[in-house]
């Protein structure tokens, strides 16, 4: 049902002249796949983390599954960092596969931190 509804939501939808369209899946590799399907082609992912050392063994397992299947990985967007979730995940990971933290979201961002954020990417 998910698959039938991305597929719709790609292929109905008349995006005009599009440089990038950012989709956000849920984690876990079966989305990935099932785009990759769709696309025909595997399509460059932007990956995010938490600080911690659980998310980050759970991200690099999806990290290297997509570099397997053939996606470019583009950066690492930290979510959630401060507060009690403890870890340099993002940095560890940036150096592991030799690409960017594009962005380092606080546990409560403000909207002054949603625009420098939006600015960046």
């Amino acid at each position: 049902m998910e698959a039938s509804a991305l597929r719709e939501f790609l292929g109905d939808v008349n995006w005009g002249s599009l440089d990038t369209l950012l989709l956000d899946l849920p984690p876990g590799m079966q989305r990935y796949i099932e785009l990759c399907d769709i696309l025909g082609k595997p399509p460059a992912v932007l990956t995010v983390t938490i600080p911690t050392p659980e998310s980050r063994d759970a991200v690099r397992r999806a990290m290297r599954a997509a570099v397997e299947h053939g996606s470019d990985i583009v950066g690492i967007v930290e979510n959630m960092v401060g507060a009690e979730l403890k870890g340099t995940a993002g940095d560890d990971l940036a150096a592991e596969f030799a690409i960017p933290v594009v962005a380092r979201i606080p546990w409560h961002p403000t909207p002054d931190t949603w625009n420098r954020l939006a600015s960046q990417l």
